[in-house]
């Protein structure tokens, strides 16, 4: 199924510039203070929330309170691309990617947006011999329980990352710690 477009244009150009982690957390701060007056919570997840050394681009998990509003502002910003769940644009030289989040996907949206993708398949295999799904949309971590034919999924964690880790019976992971 195809992303319903919010915004004009097509994808723009994959873009990766290096950055060092000081200086792509300055460009994410000041990203986020110019987000802030529309959202409720603003994570900056990605490598810099993993305190990588090097960052290639900008990740935030944004819990807005006028959606409408957040991608006006978007788009004078310059964000021509995106959709309901997701916007990416281009903000002094470093690719940006905005994931919309609701109250019931923010934990699960920041986990998953975190990474690393290492971690994400790690998390998502030991769901999957377990009997759960972890969903990558942020809707959260679903017992799946056999119904006839077919199976039912049954919400069991979402209400924090911790939450997540402890249904998956895993210690918990700082952000930096997940690679």
């Amino acid at each position: 199924m195809q992303q319903q477009s919010l915004f004009p244009d097509e994808a723009p150009p994959f873009f990766k510039k290096q950055l060092p982690l000081a200086e792509a957390e300055k460009v994410a701060e000041e990203l986020k203070r110019e987000l802030d007056p529309y959202c409720m919570e603003i994570v900056i997840a990605g490598s810099i929330r993993r305190r990588r050394p090097i960052v290639h681009d900008i990740d935030l998990v944004c819990l807005s309170t006028n959606l409408p509003a957040l991608i006006l502002k978007l788009q004078a910003m310059g964000c021509n691309y995106g959709g309901k769940k997701l916007a990416r644009f281009i903000y002094k030289e470093v690719q940006v990617d905005v994931y919309f989040a609701t109250l019931d996907t923010m934990a699960t949206l920041t986990l998953i947006r975190t990474g690393s993708k290492e971690n994400n398949v790690r998390l998502c295999s030991i769901a999957r011999n377990k009997g759960m799904k972890l969903h990558a949309d942020g809707s959260g971590l679903f017992r799946i329980e056999a119904q006839g034919c077919e199976g039912k999924e049954v919400l069991i964690a979402r209400s924090s990352e911790e939450a997540i880790y402890e249904a998956l019976e895993l210690e918990f992971e700082q952000p930096w710690e997940r690679g």
